[in-house]
Formats: structure tokens, C-alpha cells, sequence
């Protein structure tokens, strides 16, 4: 188990290293640190994935599958990157003793920069926000977007994934769908079908009632 031995090897190097080199007592706290940022990060990034297995079970044990489906990569990728973004913080401050609280606020500063430089990113991301909220469809659903028909395969903070029944993948941008119609026709409670069927103009009466029996009989 990798973040246990981790631990290990950071507890045992915070006390060996002072006993061995009085003078490396900073040194040795400073290994602590960035070793149980380490193995802390790790055992977060594992349990994530307990965690998304966990929703998907919920999913399928209360009847919401698809918006589980949905919902399940988003929520993992989210979490991994905040584990490793407070990973990382916290070992940027075990190396250079910055607070914080003064790397927070450079981050903030930049953020706003990538805000501007990403807005059509950011429109996507709440798309996805309101498509989790709305939910015109899940995955899993048979939808009709524009000239595209097919299954929804995944959907993702920039993108729903639409498989065409001609096996095309077509990604369709959150910022888009949530501003389109959308027939979702996996949730109709029927579906009609318009087919013509040509008989010849001297075909008696017995044989057209005859034929619409069948057709009834199929239908039935």
C-alpha cells in the first residue's frame, strides 16, 4: 500500500535525520511535509475512484442510472483535480514557506486572466450545469439534435457525445444544446411510424378488408 509506506518513510526520516545530523533538523521537517503531501494525495486519488463507484451503485439501486452515468466521470475528475491542486499548494509551501493564503491570491489573480481568455470554455461548463439540472436527456437517451440522431454515449463539461445510428461520434458543445431544441425520443410513451402501402386499383373489397387484417394482426 503505497501512501502507508510513504508515512512510514516520513516518520522515519522526521526523527532520523535530526538524530543524525542535528544541524538537518529543518531538513527533515521539511521531507515530512512534502512526503505526507504525497502519500496524502495518493490515497486521495484512489478514493476517488471508491467514491464514483459507490454514485453508480446508487444510480442503479434508486432507478437513476442515466443521470448517474452522467454525473459519475464529471465528479471524478473534478475531485482528482482538486487533490492534486491542493497537493500541490501544499507542497509549493513546504518548498519555498510561502503562506497559502499569498499562493491563493496570485491564484486568484490568475484566474481571472484565464476566465477572460476562456469564456467559451466557461459557457460550455455552465451548460453543463443546467443540462445536470434540466436534464433534457441522460445518457443512455435516443435524441434528435438538429440534422444528428442517435444515442447519447457521454457527457462531459465541454461536450455531449451523440453515437448516430450510422456509428458517427458527434460532439455537440453544452453552450449549444442547452440553447437548442431537443426531441429526446427515448422518452415518448409511443412513437408513430407514416408508411404507405400501394394495392392495384382492381383489387376486390374481400382482399383490401383481408389486408387491413393483417395489418392490424402485425400491429397487434
Amino acid at each position: 500500500f503505497l501512501p502507508l509506506r510513504l508515512m512510514v518513510w516520513a516518520a522515519t526520516l522526521r526523527f532520523l535525520i535530526p538524530l543524525l545530523s542535528p544541524g538537518q533538523t529543518a531538513t527533515g521537517a521539511w521531507l515530512w511535509q512534502v512526503l505526507l503531501s504525497v502519500a496524502v494525495a495518493i490515497l486521495g486519488y484512489d478514493l476517488v475512484d471508491v467514491a464514483e463507484r459507490a454514485l453508480l451503485r446508487y444510480g442503479v439501486r434508486t432507478g437513476h442510472k442515466g443521470i448517474c452515468d452522467m454525473l459519475a466521470p464529471m465528479f471524478r475528475k473534478a475531485l482528482r483535480a482538486l487533490v492534486l491542486i491542493f497537493a500541490g499548494l501544499q507542497i509549493y509551501n513546504s518548498i519555498t514557506g510561502q503562506s497559502l493564503t499569498t499562493i491563493l491570491a496570485g491564484l486568484g489573480l490568475g484566474g481571472v486572466a484565464f476566465a477572460l481568455a476562456a469564456q467559451d470554455t466557461l459557457k460550455n461548463m455552465f451548460g453543463f450545469v443546467s443540462l445536470v439540472v434540466d436534464r433534457p436527456y441522460v445518457v443512455g437517451d435516443w435524441i434528435l439534435f438538429g440534422e444528428h440522431e442517435g444515442l447519447v454515449e457521454s457527457v462531459s463539461f465541454r461536450s455531449t457525445r451523440l453515437r448516430r445510428f450510422d456509428g458517427a461520434l458527434v460532439s455537440i458543445p453544452n453552450a449549444h444544446a442547452v440553447s437548442s431544441i431537443i426531441h429526446n425520443v427515448g422518452r415518448s410513451p409511443h412513437i408513430r411510424r407514416v408508411l404507405d402501402l400501394g394495392i392495384a386499383y382492381d383489387t376486390p373489397p374481400v382482399k383490401v378488408e383481408r389486408a387491413l387484417a393483417i395489418l392490424r394482426e402485425i400491429l397487434a
